[in-house]
């Protein structure tokens, strides 16, 4: 399960495995009993940033195939969060052996020395989880299994050490709803109230021995606010060719690393805490198509970038996902025996039955002008000014791609596609 969310931008996501078995008064989280390792959490993991850049773009490959596929088969927008996905099946990773170790690892492209990508997510997951007042990033994890359901206790040791995550004990045989209601609850709790049902009913049964759920949320203001009395509606034209009038927000006086090239533009807006950046890649007319073929190099030319004068205008918009089956995708990229019978998860369990039901992920975005999830009313001000020489028009009047990142690592946090407001 993933979710994330911005306050100038709020985005969430949330990403839910089910891993199947072949074979008194309703719980609630707070009362459950807690199956836990008696280590700690390693808050100095050893690993140094070129080898958080490494895993970093690692994931970020990742990323990109995942992208190709949801972009070819999914409708509308497209918004996700690769390192949710990656991080969860991190947590898998630690459990399989043989082929199921080794599909998850080509897919996602985890190095072979266990401890060391472990211990790098740690400390990828720790560089990147921060929280005060003007930034938010914060991932977590938990794992909900069925109640004398056989866990080894290394495994219990290297969630615990690596991705401070404990275990959950419900009751998915005798109380199977209560069971569905009680993760939909933290996941919503998690997500700041988003992301409300991410295992739908029927989503769990009475053969569910267990259920991982990763998410992540993100606020983040801008560096540089909006200024509301400058937002005014304006046309977006959507992927279809219908155009409509829509909410655009606009900065005249941005100074703004960008880039352009012979058939797209890229402006990179930083958060508070310049720890994090929105970088916006939107195509030329005619060019979209082009532009998402190429969009893992463009992703790369970033370092290309320089300071320009910008005039900004940009929508204002919010939306959530359906619920991607990440399974599927997975699948056809080659992560075949982690989704059958003959799975081997026996660094986990004792049970070698065990296999992955399904991955679900779901998001939600919005962007506004104050970096808050609050909605106010819009106040239309035709407006003008004297502007700087040398200025540059960036109209986000079409479709585009965004991509939240860290801006040390170049993790890709979040990216999308956005066609339609």
């Amino acid at each position: 399960m993933l979710y994330f969310k911005f306050l100038q931008n709020v985005m969430l996501t949330t990403e839910v495995l089910l891993l199947a078995g072949c074979n008194s008064s309703s719980p609630t989280e707070e009362n459950l009993s807690i199956l836990s390792s008696s280590l700690t959490r390693n808050l100095a993991p050893k690993a140094n940033n070129n080898e958080l850049q490494a895993l970093a773009e690692n994931n970020n490959k990742f990323a990109f195939t995942i992208f190709d596929k949801l972009y070819k088969n999914e409708k509308g927008n497209i918004f996700f969060s690769p390192y949710s996905i990656s991080e969860a099946l991190a947590i898998v990773y630690a459990g399989a052996k043989g082929d199921t170790k080794t599909e998850i690892a080509s897919v996602f492209n985890f190095n072979t020395d266990d401890d060391n990508l472990h211990e790098s997510f740690n400390a990828l997951d720790l560089h990147l989880k921060s929280e005060d007042e003007n930034y938010i990033f914060n991932p977590n994890n938990a794992i909900w299994i069925q109640k004398n359901y056989p866990i080894l206790e290394g495994y219990l040791n290297t969630i615990k050490v690596n991705y401070g995550a404990n275990i959950k004990v419900l009751d998915f045989v005798n109380k199977t709803e209560e069971s569905r209601v009680i993760i939909n609850k933290w996941v919503k709790k998690e997500t700041n109230q988003r992301i409300t049902e991410i295992i739908p009913e029927g989503g769990v049964n009475q053969a569910t021995p267990i259920v991982i759920t990763n998410t992540v949320y993100f606020a983040g203001e801008w560096l540089k606010k909006f200024d509301k009395s400058y937002t005014k509606n304006d046309t977006f034209t959507a992927e279809d060719g219908f155009s409509k009038q829509t909410p655009f927000m606009k900065q005249y006086d941005g100074n703004y690393k960008y880039l352009q090239e012979s058939y797209y533009q890229a402006i990179e807006l930083p958060y508070k805490g310049e720890k994090s950046s929105m970088l916006i890649v939107l195509p030329d007319e005619n060019e979209y198509i082009n532009t998402i073929d190429n969009i893992e190099s463009i992703y790369q030319n970033i370092k290309d970038m320089s300071y320009s004068n910008i005039i900004l205008k940009m929508p204002k918009f919010e939306f959530s996902t359906p619920l991607y089956d990440i399974k599927e995708y997975l699948k056809t990229l080659g992560m075949i025996a982690p989704f059958y019978g003959s799975a081997d998860f026996s660094n986990m369990t004792s049970d070698n039955s065990l296999f992955i039901g399904s991955i679900s992920h779901k998001a939600f975005i919005m962007i506004d002008e104050e970096g808050t999830e609050a909605a106010a009313a819009t106040v239309v001000v035709d407006i003008n000014i004297s502007l700087p020489d040398n200025v540059i028009t960036f109209d986000i009047n079409r479709g585009f791609i965004i991509f939240i990142k860290d801006d040390n690592t170049n993790q890709i946090l979040f990216i999308g596609t956005i066609v339609d407001i």
